[in-house]
């Protein structure tokens, strides 16, 4: 199945999931997927979550709950289901967010593949299986999400393609993934236990936001081939979207997966294209954003790594909310008047 590009219809998509199960299943490859459930005062809606994934077509899996110090009766529900199912393993540690929770995941996983599942969501009964529709010769598996409301009733899906993915065309996927907001959701893909353990590979513990984009970016530079599956088979709560953050150093962040994805394959052929991404969020980190670090420290490390694309604002919520300042940059072509303007605007 390698890489063969197929484009079923969805219909024909789920016949051929009942009929053949998975190309994996035709050879005889059940792979065991290491199921990561970071949990925090979800005793409302942790037993839909794991019964959801025990609810799996594809058995052979081991699922981690990971407890991070929660003051209601997750934990519990944790131990009650780990007594059950041998499958189930409770971990409980003291709060540190996310990051740290999913980090004991990891640590604690023996799978050849890992998947992460908020407690707040759940997943259809395919959600795993449909990751091998195509094969299972790549280094990560992604499928699309639905978001959902409090209803359970689907108000927006991110979809996928059926397509197999190499070369400079890895780092389009991760470009137009950024766009759509779809590349930073860890949940609804499949890594390699073999890249995450050989390059040392957890979650960043100080980010409180867009810490799994950092994942992402940082499991991209190891990546060769890419699987996606035009399946949306997993249900994201749609008020998990309204979390208050505390602020954090957002440009700083950017800088950082900025340089990161320059790191990936290919990565120099797109240069352009993943400058004028990053121009574009830090632009709007300087002009909009509160910043727990001083944005004045930032101003000339961006001019210069960002100067020359001052007039690259590539995508419309930029070019619509930074109008002003575009046509501002481009009547007054000047560094110094550039740099004094981008200083005024970030208050220093």
């Amino acid at each position: 199945f390698g890489c063969a590009r197929h484009s079923p219809n969805s219909s024909a998509l789920h016949s051929l999931a009942r009929k053949l199960r998975s190309p994996c299943r035709i050879f005889n490859i059940v792979y065991m997927i290491s199921i990561i459930v970071p949990i925090y005062n979800r005793e409302q809606t942790l037993r839909k979550c794991v019964d959801s994934i025990l609810r799996q077509t594809w058995q052979n899996f081991e699922l981690l709950l990971i407890d991070d110090g929660s003051h209601d009766g997750s934990g519990a529900i944790c131990d009650e289901y780990a007594r059950k199912d041998n499958r189930i393993k409770a971990f409980h540690k003291k709060n540190g967010g996310v990051s740290s929770a999913r980090n004991v995941g990891l640590e604690h996983a023996r799978g050849e593949w890992v998947s992460f599942v908020d407690a707040d969501d759940f997943v259809g009964e395919h959600f795993l299986e449909y990751f091998f529709m195509h094969g299972c010769d790549a280094d990560l598996l992604a499928q699309g999400i639905t978001i959902v409301d409090a209803n359970d009733l689907a108000i927006d899906i991110k979809r996928e393609h059926d397509d197999c993915l190499t070369g400079v065309n890895i780092i389009d996927y991760a470009l137009k993934g950024i766009q759509i907001d779809l590349f930073g959701y860890n949940v609804c893909k499949l890594f390699l236990r073999s890249i995450i353990v050989r390059n040392h590979l957890r979650y960043n513990e100080d980010i409180q936001q867009r810490e799994d984009v950092l994942f992402m970016m940082e499991y991209l530079q190891f990546v060769r081939r890419i699987i996606t599956v035009n399946a949306h088979q997993y249900y994201y709560w749609k008020p998990a979207l309204g979390k208050q953050y505390r602020s954090q150093d957002h440009i700083g962040l950017n800088m950082r997966l900025y340089r990161t994805m320059l790191k990936a394959r290919y990565a120099e052929e797109r240069r352009r294209e993943i400058m004028g991404l990053f121009y574009g969020y830090i632009l709007g980190n300087l002009f909009f954003t509160d910043n727990i670090v001083p944005k004045g420290q930032y101003i000339e490390p961006f001019i210069q790594q960002f100067y020359a694309y001052r007039h690259v604002l590539p995508f419309w919520w930029y070019r619509k909310k930074m109008m002003p300042f575009v046509l501002f940059f481009r009547l007054f072509d000047c560094k110094a008047l550039y740099v004094q303007t981008l200083r005024m605007i970030a208050k220093i």
